[in-house]
């Protein structure tokens, strides 16, 4: 397993390693390449200063210390080069093989934990799936692949909505050409909301390069004045997983919705389709990817008729650097339902930034445009509504080490441009939240 896990990690991110042209480093490369890892480790020592020290330099330290059996010098390696550099995945993962050959296996574990957090690709995720299932049943190491292995996690959050009903500011709209004053339910409310969401993943190797991977989760909201809007919401994915090459891998889920609004119904909408993925990594930097998503949504309601949503995502994932990534892509959208007026065509584009300080804290950034434009007209409109929605959040993460917890702020603001005034509104929302993973 250890061995797969190797070459799985080599396509995996070695950014921020800096490029040292030296002789030495050159050659102690090819000898940790060609299968002499003593005498790269012995070469590297001679020269080895701790304070001058470049961030390859300790990771080949490391590398020939953990493959020539010193695992508890190679533990001091990584270790250095995390304190410079406490992001670098690649690290991580040596580091937790490491410790682990030592019996520190929560330690190991919680190596894993990290990384599995960045978002790795698939053939990375199945090894660090396997790793961890070994260190919980270490007396059926053989069988850990078969059965799989599970990870929990779970957040409680509090949400301040500006416009929780996302209505209008107004308080009169024209409809068949007389002007109506709206109710209070149709107006803008705030309001504040609790929240709790539980999680829980499977991954189970089916093969050397197919997997099965599941993930439940459930999401609670409760508002305190508009218990119309409070809402509960339990989804589902899963499916197959393909490592088609080195660098590409396809994960083809089924996909399950079932969202209760308010406490008159047993539920809202149930909905249900698939959604596979295709994710190419073009370069150590840059990870290619694609999203399809085709489902059917079905009302409670008999005058809600049924709506089939088709939806794709192509983006680009780029690293700036170890600590800085970015993310945009286009988003394609076609709504098709029996009333002509609900059914509509969506194009737009998004941007997500995110960069991880060396003290902990992680800020990400996102903004969106989405512009849809409806098939037919409403009978008390005289013109078919046209939609321009424009999104921005920001968002501040810190590690709680003492609870190896995160705890999170957001604020985000919505603003949907309708040359219909009834759906045209403008909504800030700000969440903090409490989540941990197991």
């Amino acid at each position: 397993m250890k061995k797969l896990l190797l070459t799985t990690l080599i396509s995996f991110s070695s950014i921020g390693y800096t490029q040292n042209s030296s002789e030495t480093l050159k050659q102690a490369t090819d000898l940790l390449n060609g299968g002499k890892p003593v005498q790269a480790y012995q070469l590297l020592q001679q020269g080895y200063t701790a304070k001058k020290a470049s961030n390859q330099e300790l990771f080949l330290l490391g590398m020939s210390a953990k493959q020539s059996g010193d695992s508890t010098a190679a533990k001091q390696y990584f270790e250095q080069l995390l304190a410079r550099d406490p992001n670098a995945a690649r690290v991580k993962l040596e580091l937790a093989e490491t410790v682990f050959q030592l019996g520190e296996k929560q330690y190991a574990k919680n190596l894993l934990i990290d990384v599995k957090k960045m978002n790795p690709p698939q053939g990375v995720l199945q090894n660090i799936n396997g790793f961890i299932a070994q260190i919980d049943n270490p007396n059926a190491q053989r069988h850990s692949t078969k059965r799989g292995s599970w990870s929990v996690w779970g957040e409680v959050g509090f949400m301040v909505d500006s416009n929780a009903n996302a209505a209008p500011a107004i308080d009169t709209v024209t409809m068949y050409n007389i002007p109506f004053t709206l109710s209070n339910n149709a107006k803008k409310t705030d309001d504040t909301a609790k929240v709790i969401k539980l999680g829980a993943s499977h991954h189970m190797n089916l093969g050397k390069s197919v997997s099965w991977q599941t993930a439940l989760s459930a999401h609670w909201q409760d508002y305190k004045k508009l218990s119309q809007l409070d809402s509960l919401q339990f989804s589902l994915q899963t499916g197959p997983s393909f490592q088609l090459s080195e660098k590409a891998s396809l994960y083809v889920p089924f996909t399950g919705n079932r969202v209760k609004i308010g406490h008159q119904q047993s539920y809202y909408y149930y909905s249900y389709g698939l959604s596979p993925r295709l994710r190419y990594a073009f370069s150590p930097r840059m990870n290619l990817n694609s999203s399809l998503t085709i489902s059917k949504r079905k009302y409670k309601s008999d005058n809600k008729p049924d709506v089939t949503t088709v939806s794709l995502t192509p983006s680009v994932q780029y690293a700036l650097s170890t600590n800085d990534v970015i993310n945009t892509g286009l988003m394609i959208g076609k709504t098709k339902s029996s009333n002509d007026f609900e059914s509509n065509n969506s194009l737009g584009a998004f941007v997500n930034y995110q960069h991880q300080f060396d003290n902990g804290f992680l800020v990400a950034g996102s903004l969106s445009y989405d512009r849809q434009n409806y098939r037919g007209k409403e009978a008390a409109f005289s013109s078919v509504r046209k939609d321009k929605l424009f999104n921005a959040s920001i968002s501040i993460t810190k590690k709680i080490k003492a609870i190896n917890a995160d705890l999170s702020l957001s604020i985000s603001h919505s603003n949907n441009n309708s040359n219909l005034p009834l759906y045209d509104y403008k909504r800030n929302q700000t969440y903090l939240s409490l989540s941990k993973s197991f």
